[in-house]
């Protein structure tokens, strides 16, 4: 496997655990540091299709949450990611011949009526439709998306589409959404771990790049970093005050399992075809209870546990890394373009594995991470899929190149190691079935979660009071309710 085919596959963005998505400001980074990237299109013998004075009609969700949504931003404005798709776009139009017209809308509350009207109504309103994590499943069941496999026109299994993700989520031999490169919460709604560089430096503590690369970033190794962080500076005790002096190892949502996502164990599985329940065994409470005494909120200075809305405020998770006030975060990669005016510099890690005998590392995704799926209604599904191909051929080769370096781009310097890790974290990318398939488990996730921030690891009794709702949950998925 050549290292393109393995970027292909970095980035199913939906993986496993708890997602963590944002709650603050919906604006996307700006960055004007000239990547080194040639960002043309090669000549690489692809056949575009041709459908001169055809508007090819997009439906697609707005920015949210410091994530790029809009595929087309309409004009260039000196932003180098910015100007890379407008050019993309406009190389789509230059050699299909069509006119590619993007609607997006406000994914919280609009995007789900909007698509159910005018799919109810029979409309071919849209050649595609890039369906968030989220609402994918509400729009698979009631049989509203067409099934990708059995559309020609699509280059499945080329490098600029996110083929393992892709054959993950293909159910019953149906594939209804499909990942690859166009639009970029494929990637910046991965989860991802970013580290204060400077706080390390000043401590001699030397960089977990190499223990990531070496496959010994694990529990244990992340836990003698939080401890050699922690340090109440004066203050009588590790508690949130804007005044305050005190810096935790790390500071997490106040709503998440930790780092459970990352030790690979999930509640469902697919398995001979069929969704099955994954949670019901040694590892997996072995691993909850590793986990919960790790982020115990008991564990002085190791872990504060902060708002996980509100990402301006100053006792938000993200506005306590910005401050200082921790080595380590949590954080989508979209959140790293807030950085770049810091007075510190970063890096960004996977999380960790449970221990050394885990064979790879794992990484999750919060909810608007989206791809393309062909509404029922569309009247010619091989013009949608030639030019969906089309589009994302180009977006793999002139967009990705320069967001992956300007996503770590830190005042005009390149952090070869950060973006070196950002190739492990997207390797380690699986698809969050719980997620995909809106399972909920009734109170069982949410429940598991909160034990955890308590330092309460023992799961099972959790696990079996609970287990119920989440095996009708799988049975639905499976057919069999």
């Amino acid at each position: 496997m050549n290292k393109l085919q393995v970027q292909s596959l970095i980035l199913a963005l939906l993986m496993t655990g708890t997602t963590l998505a944002s709650c603050g400001s919906s604006s996307t980074p700006s960055d004007t540091t000239a990547p080194s990237d040639d960002t043309t299109a090669a000549d690489t013998g692809y056949q575009f299709p041709k459908y001169d004075g055809y508007e090819f009609k997009v439906l697609n969700i707005d920015d949210i949450f410091s994530m790029r949504g809009v595929i087309d931003p309409g004009e260039t404005n000196g932003d180098y990611l910015n100007d890379a798709q407008y050019e993309c776009v406009r190389k789509l139009e230059e050699e299909t011949g069509v006119t590619f017209v993007e609607t997006n809308i406000e994914l919280q509350n609009d995007f789900v009526p909007y698509f159910q009207n005018f799919i109810l109504a029979g409309d071919d309103a849209f050649d595609i439709a890039y369906m968030n994590q989220r609402d994918y499943y509400t729009f698979a069941s009631e049989g509203y998306l067409t099934n990708l496999l059995d559309t020609d026109g699509f280059n499945f299994g080329e490098e600029w589409w996110l083929n393992d993700f892709n054959d993950a989520i293909t159910f019953n031999d149906e594939l209804l959404m499909a990942r690859g490169y166009a639009q970029l919460m494929m990637c910046d709604a991965i989860t991802i771990m970013i580290f204060n560089k400077s706080m390390m430096d000043t401590l001699n503590l030397e960089a977990p790049y190499q223990l990531v690369k070496d496959g010994k970033w694990t529990f244990d190794a992340l836990e003698t970093y939080l401890k050699a962080a922690a340090n109440l500076n004066g203050d009588e005790a590790f508690k949130w005050t804007e005044s305050g002096q005190c810096v935790w190892g790390m500071v997490l949502p106040n709503n998440t399992a930790g780092f459970f996502p990352g030790t690979g164990e999930r509640y469902v599985e697919f398995v001979n075809g069929e969704l099955v329940i994954t949670c019901e065994n040694e590892r997996f409470y072995n691993v909850a209870e590793k986990n919960a005494a790790l982020i115990s909120q008991t564990a002085d200075g190791l872990f504060c546990h902060a708002h996980f809305s509100g990402d301006d405020k100053p006792d938000s998770y993200v506005g306590i890394f910005e401050n200082q006030r921790a080595m380590f975060g949590q954080s989508e990669i979209a959140k790293t373009g807030r950085l770049r005016s810091a007075d510190f510099t970063f890096g960004v890690l996977p999380h960790p594995k449970f221990d050394e005998n885990q064979d790879r590392y794992y990484s999750s995704s919060s909810y608007p991470a989206s791809g393309v799926t062909i509404p029922v209604t569309v009247q010619n599904p091989t013009r949608s899929a030639e030019l969906a191909d089309a589009l994302n051929y180009l977006a793999k080769e002139m967009v990705w190149p320069v967001y992956r370096e300007v996503t770590l781009d830190q005042k005009n310097l390149r952090d070869e190691e950060s973006i070196e890790m950002l190739d492990i974290i997207l390797e380690a990318s699986l698809p969050n079935y719980t997620s995909i398939f809106s399972l909920t488990g009734g109170s069982l996730f949410t429940e598991i979660a909160a034990k955890m921030r308590t330092g309460d690891g023992a799961i099972a009794s959790t696990v079996a009071a609970n287990i119920s709702t989440l095996k009708e949950e799988v049975a639905k998925v499976n057919g069999k309710d």
